[in-house]
């Protein structure tokens, strides 16, 4: 029985490399254009070396992640979290050096934790929310002025910045919950499905596995009888003797100990067969399928629909000799 709850463990389930490194280049091109547009493009005064070496350090990061893994390989929980713990950093030293949360990029701050939230456990979460929440108390106290044309600083009321903080992490704490709780219900829907397989799989092994035994009990039921034949005319004749009697009369309970073994054999496995009763169509259908890996054409009319036609018990004796 699989369980559907999920556990809260750092370590599951572990994000693809491509995935993190796709995520960071499209977070680096984005934070470069806007470096651009706001210092070369509106002129506004930006500090140029920190803040190209904050991108640098993601952009390094990335480098090194695609020369140390393949493109398929996977990073577990507590990777992941790290990695998503350094994009947080990183934003929030961009935020930093831009302005704070007088920033209206500030609001990227919900990425990182939106991610996790989809990828990661909860615990993993809650730990990157709590890292989040800090950031945004700490720009709120520390950071440079915003650039701003004529390089004179925008003055913003710290009410004002506060109230933008607090709506942050509100946004942050409903949307992480939203997301995980999506997420939450596609793993259970998934591992339901993995479950669900995994039983009909076994049901398909344990179905083809009983046929094959009652098509054996049937085929070695003719062997079988000429043998207990065989041994009851020897009983009959030399029964009496004292030295073949005891062999003859241990032969015959053999023989009869294995008509009873296949013969129960045979009635399980009809008593297990799912659908006991099939149409004649259906059943033949079953029977060509059998000859379509060997690639040998079987061309099949009948006068009924593939539903219709009269009910048969559906026999391994029937399906051996159709076959």
């Amino acid at each position: 029985m699989v369980s559907s709850r999920q556990p809260l463990a750092i370590d599951r389930p572990g994000v693809r490399v491509q995935t993190l490194v796709l995520l960071r280049w499209s977070a680096i091109g984005g934070q470069l254009l806007a470096l651009l547009i706001v210092g070369l493009g509106m002129g506004f005064s930006i500090p140029w070396l920190p803040a190209l070496a904050t991108v640098g350090a993601s952009v390094t990061l990335n480098l090194a992640l695609s020369a140390l893994y393949r493109w398929g390989d996977r990073i577990d929980g507590k990777g992941a979290l790290v990695h998503l713990g350094f994009d947080l950093v990183q934003l929030g030293v961009l935020l930093y050096l831009t302005g704070g949360l007088s920033n209206p990029f500030a609001l990227l701050l919900l990425v990182p934790v939106t991610i996790s939230a989809t990828l990661l456990s909860a615990r993993a979460t809650a730990l990157l929310v709590a890292m989040a929440l800090l950031l945004l108390v700490g720009l709120w106290h520390w950071h440079l002025p915003l650039p701003w044309k004529g390089g004179e600083p925008l003055v913003i009321p710290d009410l004002y910045r506060l109230g933008k903080g607090v709506a942050i992490g509100l946004g942050m704490i409903f949307l992480t919950f939203y997301a995980w709780q999506v997420s939450a219900e596609g793993r259970r829907r998934q591992a339901a499905l993995v479950a669900t397989q995994a039983a009909l799989d076994r049901e398909t092994r344990m179905g083809a596995l009983g046929s094959l035994a009652a098509a054996a009990a049937h085929e070695l039921g003719g062997p079988l009888g000429t043998i207990t034949l065989i041994a009851r005319d020897l009983e009959d004749t030399l029964g009496d003797d004292p030295e073949l009697g005891p062999d003859i009369h241990l032969l015959q309970q053999e023989a009869r100990r294995c008509r009873d073994i296949l013969t129960g054999i045979s009635e399980r496995a009809e008593a297990e067969d799912p659908f006991p009763e099939l149409a004649v169509p259906i059943l033949l259908r079953e029977v060509v399928d059998l000859f379509e890996p060997t690639r040998v054409p079987v061309e099949m009319r009948v006068e009924w629909g593939m539903g219709n036609g009269p009910i048969i018990r559906r026999s391994p004796e029937i399906l051996h000799g159709l076959s």
